[in-house]
């Protein structure tokens, strides 16, 4: 059914003109081959009551059809969401002080690329196991946590204590500290 979904527009919209057709082609070679020809006026009379219910009833699916793929859209555009923001939250701190930080948004660019151009389009969008885009993630990944591992970096709990040093540093030169 992947394959389905993959199609373009056009493809779906006309082979869904052509389903329809041939649906009332059949429909109507069924009528006058089962339904004997001095009964076909009976036919109409009890086919036409039944008319205003069938539309409501394509009207019912029709809504759930559309409720259904605008509650998918709207996953999907979360999904994206998050994923631009996780991006931008790890651009941003490749630039803090102590890290490389070509490196990192060298490999996020790449990343983003293949997920563009392999993941959003296609069979990979509906399975989304891409080899490129798999590499380029596992290429992202092992260049963050080399970065992190950098001495030059430090812990966060060594970085909170010199913030609280230069801090207090700088409370005592203006010597208003209570341990000066």
């Amino acid at each position: 059914m992947t394959w389905l979904t993959s199609l373009p527009a056009v493809v779906l919209v006309a082979g869904g003109l052509v389903l329809a057709l041939l649906a009332t082609l059949g429909g109507r070679l069924a009528v006058r081959a089962l339904v004997p020809a001095t009964e076909r006026d009976t036919a109409y009379t009890i086919a036409a009551p039944l008319m205003p219910a069938l539309g409501a009833l394509f009207a019912l699916f029709m809504g759930l059809t559309l409720a259904s793929e605008a509650s998918f859209l709207a996953s999907a555009q979360g999904i994206v969401s998050n994923e631009a923001a996780d991006a931008s939250r790890l651009a941003w701190a490749a630039t803090s002080p102590g890290v490389d930080t070509a490196p990192i948004q060298s490999a996020l660019l790449d990343y983003l690329e293949a997920i563009r151009s392999n993941e959003w389009s296609g069979g990979a969008a509906a399975n989304g196991e891409d080899p490129a885009t798999v590499h380029a993630l596992a290429n992202l990944e092992n260049t963050v946590r080399a970065q992190a591992a950098r001495i030059a970096i430090g812990t966060p709990a060594s970085r909170d204590r010199l913030a609280a040093a230069s801090h207090q540093h700088l409370r005592c030169a203006a010597g208003d500290g209570p341990r000066c």
